[in-house]
């Protein structure tokens, strides 16, 4: 594991079989789409996906080892061989870790041959995340989505079958995309509630995204303050907090502006579904946040 994974978050986490070569093809060539406008990935690359670990009556036996793999039984019964060596394990720790701080993590349903010992391994993680990142579920034109189901995924793409391959990943990448905008703008500008009102805007102007938004685990359903509410005294409680949300609303122009190459990024697949959705996010945005910061 990397000394310093404690310390880094990313934005998108992908659940894959290493195995699957169509998954891995996909899954680069989104992340490449990703990388280019500064959304950042976790890769299985990133971290030791196991560790040496020391567990009692498990291990490949042999006659020397260390005095916490000594089988106390076996050595008194005079065995040749007491000792246990250190199994491969996965790091749930590493795993709790990337995923609880991504934004987004990405379920690519595995094929024919079913999950791998992995995979189970990160369901079981993924079940223990409480408030976490949104769940997207990215389904083969030719499966089910049964495996990952049981987690209750947020959103779901389901792939074409007379798609070609690159319109699949700009499909894949704009849904993704469309769940990381929706979880930030909830997550970073929720202090004072102009995400919440934003996204409650949006969510009336582009219906594609009302359900991602409404399922996310940041959604708040917040209320827009009565617009003749008079103005408060620059010097109260009231007043502070006032000036508190304008640099919110500084901090999000900020932010959006700097999100200019994902907001305008070329897509093979306009006109597609999820790259649809993604444009009309965008839009809604676009045409909403001065007035949700506002109000």
């Amino acid at each position: 594991m990397n000394g310093d994974l404690y310390s880094t978050e990313k934005d998108v986490f992908f659940v894959h079989t290493k195995e699957d070569q169509q998954q891995g093809e996909l899954i680069s060539a989104v992340v490449a789409r990703l990388t280019s406008v500064g959304v950042t990935t976790w890769l299985y690359e990133d971290w030791d996906w196991e560790r040496k670990v020391r567990r009692p009556g498990r291990g490949a036996r042999r006659s020397s080892g260390r005095l916490e793999e000594l089988d106390h039984s076996r050595y008194l019964a005079g065995d040749p061989q007491p000792f246990n060596a250190p199994i491969d394990e996965i790091d749930d720790g590493a795993l709790a870790h990337m995923m609880h701080s991504s934004k987004v993590i990405v379920l690519c349903e595995p094929g024919r041959r079913g999950p791998t010992e992995g995979v189970w391994q990160e369901c079981k993680v993924l079940g223990g995340l409480t408030r976490g990142p949104i769940l997207l579920h990215v389904i083969p034109a030719d499966e089910t989505g049964r495996v990952f189901a049981r987690l209750k995924p947020t959103a779901e793409y389901q792939c074409q079958a007379d798609a070609p391959p690159d319109v699949v990943a700009d499909e894949v990448f704009a849904s993704i995309s469309t769940a990381w905008l929706v979880y930030c703008v909830q997550w970073r500008f929720s202090m004072y509630g102009g995400g919440h009102r934003l996204m409650k805007a949006v969510a009336s102007l582009e219906p594609s995204v009302s359900k991602l938004i409404e399922q996310s685990p940041r959604y708040e359903p917040v209320e827009a303050r009565p617009r003749d509410e008079p103005p408060p005294e620059p010097n109260s409680t009231a007043g502070m907090f006032a000036r508190m949300e304008s640099f919110e609303v500084e901090h999000f122009e900020k932010w959006w502006t700097e999100l200019a190459p994902l907001r305008s990024i070329e897509l093979a697949s306009d006109g597609r579904p999820a790259t649809r959705a993604f444009r009309g996010l965008v839009a809604a945005i676009d045409a909403s946040w001065r007035e949700a910061f506002a109000s």
